[in-house]
């Protein structure tokens, strides 16, 4: 609630993609946006078509940094916050703690400097490549897939 509300303050309109049980929050009808509900199995579509991701910083978090999204990560809790200082460390995501009382300034300056921001992608894709390397992965998932299939044999 309290980012759409900080969203509501910029003047563009948005898609906002969230979670359907989100609906219960009411978030659609005091937004200025168009709030996009997913279903928990649209989850990876809906990742990929956004520009940004705000996350809690669990493993939604490393999603977002496989799919090499720019990232503002608002932790709840304290295993979220070490993931999160982790990977800001390596200037991965932007940070941001709800207690800070400039949260509202800071999430803009955050969204602005990021949003439609093609320079800070690149650099956000090679220091995301550092962290999740793809092709490594994809290596890796298939030499389990194959050592799997050989196994059933």
């Amino acid at each position: 609630k309290k980012v759409v509300k900080i969203l509501n303050n910029i003047d563009q309109k948005f898609n906002i993609f969230a979670p359907e049980n989100y609906k219960n929050l009411n978030i659609s009808s005091n937004s200025n946006h168009r709030i996009i509900f997913y279903k928990d199995k649209e989850y990876y579509s809906y990742l990929k078509r956004s520009k940004l991701v705000i996350t809690s910083g669990g493993i939604s978090l490393f999603d977002a940094i496989f799919n090499k999204r720019k990232i503002i990560c608002i932790p709840q809790y304290e295993h979220q916050k070490k993931n999160a200082i982790k990977i800001l460390k390596r200037d991965a995501i932007r940070l941001l703690n709800l207690e800070n009382k400039r949260f509202n300034s800071k999430f803009k300056e955050f969204f602005y400097d990021m949003y439609d921001n093609n320079l800070y992608q690149k650099k956000i894709n090679v220091i995301h490549n550092r962290i999740i390397n793809s092709k490594m992965l994809n290596k890796t998932l298939n030499l389990i897939s194959k050592t799997y299939a050989d196994s059933k044999n």
